[in-house]
């Protein structure tokens, strides 16, 4: 059969990227490998063997090629744990729901269990994947994404009509992990998760908005995707958009931002990442895309769609289900005037 599609290198970096945890140790910021990123390894490596399994043509299937398969069903509820509010990829949906007693046999410990039973238990995974049901499901999920970067890209498209130069900021934003508040939601149940997840979005509305006093008519647009997992708790990756013509200095601004977030909003709970100071980072495959972009630099806008539609790769994996429905990703409105002048073409 023809291979089934799966995630692409991208998919995989920005997973890793958004479970990495950034902490602030001795007033600068620092990655932190989290449990998130053991388990975010787990359901990777699994995938990559379910997509061989897919067309592996022997009629006796060889265990020992698809151990990940196995270690994937044995950390079921880890995962579970350290992503309490998500959903995953087709792929881990489908080994986390096989029957009670193939999970209960791989519990047991797999040096126990015979080769047959093994390859028992493969060859019914290898049956679902060929499957249509579960092509479809792939093909679903692929859509939803996709309909969220093409949202992205004609935004985008719409600012740079509006201003031929925009003053890019990226950011982190997150809460430490020896506040109160992490402490207070340590237990990370349904209401508690609600709780923290109305806070959260309380102070990314109050940041909008302080932003938007701060920088009037130079404040062109954002956008903000909101995840949430147990090392980490609730963070955002956020892009604003100002008016390059009237604002300069991207680094010293993104800073600013930071320490309203860290300090005013949410009152010394909050740690930041500033991307605009790590350009050197993008810099080795000429992949920056913060500071100042000209509508004309096309290397630059390509850098810059490819940063954006980024912040919702992670989701072909694993994608944050808040309790209430509220929304994880967002982009500002589009401006509502074209700048004056002749066309671009």
């Amino acid at each position: 059969m023809d291979s089934l599609p799966t995630f692409d290198d991208d998919d995989e970096q920005a997973l890793f990227d958004s479970v990495i945890k950034y902490q602030s140790v001795d007033g600068v910021i620092k990655p932190t490998i989290t449990h998130t990123t053991t388990y975010a390894n787990s359901m990777i490596f699994a995938e990559k063997k379910l997509t061989k399994l897919a067309v592996d043509k022997d009629d006796k299937i060889n265990p020992r090629r698809y151990s990940e398969i196995f270690t994937l069903i044995n950390h079921e509820t880890m995962i579970r744990h350290y992503f309490p509010v998500s959903e995953f990829s087709p792929y881990v949906e489908l080994c986390f729901k096989i029957s009670d007693e193939d999970k209960d046999k791989i519990k047991t410990g797999l040096e126990w269990l015979d080769i047959e039973t093994k390859q028992e238990i493969l060859e019914k995974l290898r049956t679902d994947l060929r499957s249509d049901r579960f092509r479809k499901a792939i093909e679903r999920k692929k859509k939803a994404i996709s309909k969220n970067k093409q949202s992205l890209l004609r935004y985008i498209n719409a600012l740079f009509e509006y201003r031929s130069r925009l003053l890019i900021i990226r950011l982190d934003l997150s809460y430490e992990s020896n506040t109160e508040r992490k402490d207070k939601y340590k237990s990370h149940t349904k209401d508690e998760i609600d709780s923290w997840g109305q806070t959260a979005r309380t102070h990314r509305n109050i940041l909008i908005k302080k932003l938007g006093k701060q920088f009037k008519e130079s404040f062109i647009g954002y956008v903000w995707k909101l995840e949430y997992g147990k090392d980490k708790g609730f963070h955002y990756h956020m892009i604003f958009f100002l008016d390059g013509s009237t604002c300069r200095e991207d680094i010293t601004i993104a800073k600013a931002i930071g320490e309203l977030w860290k300090t005013e909003i949410t009152h010394g709970e909050g740690v930041y990442w500033n991307l605009n100071a790590d350009k050197k980072r993008f810099e080795i495959n000429n992949r920056v895309a913060t500071g100042m972009i000209h509508y004309k630099d096309i290397a630059m806008r390509n850098n810059l769609v490819r940063m954006a539609t980024y912040l919702i790769k992670p989701d072909y994996f694993v994608r944050t289900v808040l309790p209430d429905g509220a929304r994880t990703f967002q982009t500002g409105g589009k401006p509502k005037k074209i700048k004056a002048g002749r066309p671009r073409n």
